[in-house]
């Protein structure tokens, strides 16, 4: 039986560091990446006892060579053990936990290809030996890309991925026979199990990707039917609240926690700077905070002349303000495509917009105007993000790192804009100055209680 613990976080505020750069940005370019080996591990995939097809599928992917969070955590997922594996954005937690899981599942198969499931399922059921629980569709689809990626590799392994975002009937289609991963999200994870299309039966392992996001869902009430599954436990974050460590281990004695170099730093490539958008004494609009970000926002998009941008913003209401204030100043759209990434969309429309945003260059630039969804798991096959902008500055800890670290992933150079102002001003001056040098931006206090801030 196990459970989150639901907290508010507040973020307690230090002394002011200095500002670190002009209320206008003239230079948002990238910087280059630096020469050392933190992304990849020294070892190899055969080092770590990867089985050969598992070898050859990674490198088809283009992992010849394990980043040190998969190498971190390949042991414990690989030998069947409870695992909490942490690291930031862009490390390759994903790979670093289906590589070992989908290995370790054919490896049972071959040794008793005959073995029945440790129970019947339901007739008609879908019944996945391994299931995978991420907190978004786009996440998900992801999820279950890389695992068809791996099985078209030689990795083989029957995927299915079921989400919100689909129909109930292609859903239904879809999850008919046999299945060894299921990717699923909470929600429809829920309604399938109460309506017999899914049984957990013979699961024997279980991964809760994003799982801070997970807990605070709905107070974690859609992971109900996970609490007394019999069943090995992998857990996966960028960010790892102490409140939530603490409650993990308190459930899983046993549980390997696993945390990368990267936990709770931006990316080494990554160029962060801070744009002062307070406003003065002259009335210069009536909402002169937004005026002064819009005019930042225009600044760091012509600063390098980024092919792909992201501009977060905390509300759906906020995306709409500065998208339209992206499209008064550019009416033509001659200058940049301007797209927006958010759950007001339709998801066709979401994933529309992903494809766009993958197939943008210098010469035909686009800014996807966002909030939080796309910090959790929007794809973008890879393509590099140039340049991240921070329109509000975020309303928790974890989804600054999660934001900036869109940009400059698996090491590569990428630019991060941060605009403040008013009361966010000095939290943001201190958090940007321990990402800049690299240091942990810790999440003060015993809690990690954050203490929001309005920008107005």
């Amino acid at each position: 039986m196990w459970c989150v613990t639901v907290t508010i976080w507040v973020w307690l505020v230090r002394p002011a560091a200095p500002l670190l750069c002009k209320r206008t940005l003239r230079r948002a370019a990238p910087k280059a990446a630096p020469t050392d080996h933190a992304f990849a591990s020294r070892k190899s995939w055969e080092d770590l006892g990867a089985p050969r097809e598992a070898v050859r599928a990674v490198a088809r992917r283009g992992f010849p060579a394990p980043t040190r969070c998969q190498a971190l955590a390949y042991g414990a997922i690989a030998g069947g053990r409870d695992a909490l594996v942490a690291d930031q954005t862009g490390s390759g937690k994903t790979l670093a936990y289906l590589l070992p899981l989908v290995s370790r599942l054919r490896a049972a198969e071959e040794r008793s290809p005959e073995r029945p499931s440790p129970a019947p399922r339901p007739r008609g059921a879908c019944a996945p030996r391994a299931v995978v629980v991420a907190p978004t569709a786009e996440l998900a689809a992801q999820i279950g890309g890389v695992a068809r990626e791996l099985s078209d590799g030689g990795l083989r392994c029957r995927v299915r991925v079921a989400t919100a975002a689909r129909a109930a009937a292609r859903d239904a289609a879809t999850l008919r026979g046999a299945c060894d991963v299921l990717v699923i999200t909470p929600g429809r994870l829920e309604r399938l199990l109460g309506d017999g299309t899914v049984s957990l039966r013979a699961a024997t392992d279980v991964v809760l990707d994003e799982v801070d996001g997970l807990a605070l869902a709905d107070g974690g009430a859609a992971l109900a039917p996970l609490r007394d599954l019999e069943a090995r436990f992998v857990f996966v974050t960028a960010t790892l609240p102490r409140t939530l460590e603490k409650t993990l281990r308190a459930e899983f004695p046993g549980l390997e926690v696993l945390k990368g170099p990267g936990l709770h730093r931006a990316p080494p490539g990554l160029d962060v700077r801070l744009v002062d958008c307070t406003p003065d004494a002259s009335g210069e609009s009536p909402d002169p905070t937004f005026s002064r970000k819009a005019r930042a926002l225009l600044t760091a998009l012509g600063a390098g002349a980024p092919a792909r941008a992201l501009v977060f913003c905390n509300t759906i209401e906020g995306c709409r303000r500065a998208e339209n204030a992206l499209r008064r100043a550019d009416r033509r759209g001659r200058a940049r495509r301007v797209l927006a990434f958010h759950s007001a969309l339709a998801p066709d429309k979401r994933r529309a917009a992903e494809d766009l945003f993958r197939g943008a260059s210098r010469d035909a630039p686009v800014v996807l105007v966002c909030t939080d969804r796309a910090a959790r798991g929007a794809d973008f096959g890879g393509e590099a993000v140039d340049v991240v902008v921070l329109f509000d500055w975020p309303r928790d800890p974890n989804e600054f790192l999660r934001r900036v670290g869109r940009a400059a992933r698996g090491g590569r150079a990428g630019a991060a804009v941060v605009l403040a102002a008013g009361a966010t001003l000095p939290l943001a001056r201190r958090v940007v100055a321990d990402a800049r040098r690299g240091a942990d931006v810790a999440f003060a206090g015993d809690d990690d209680f954050w203490e929001s801030a309005d920008d107005g």
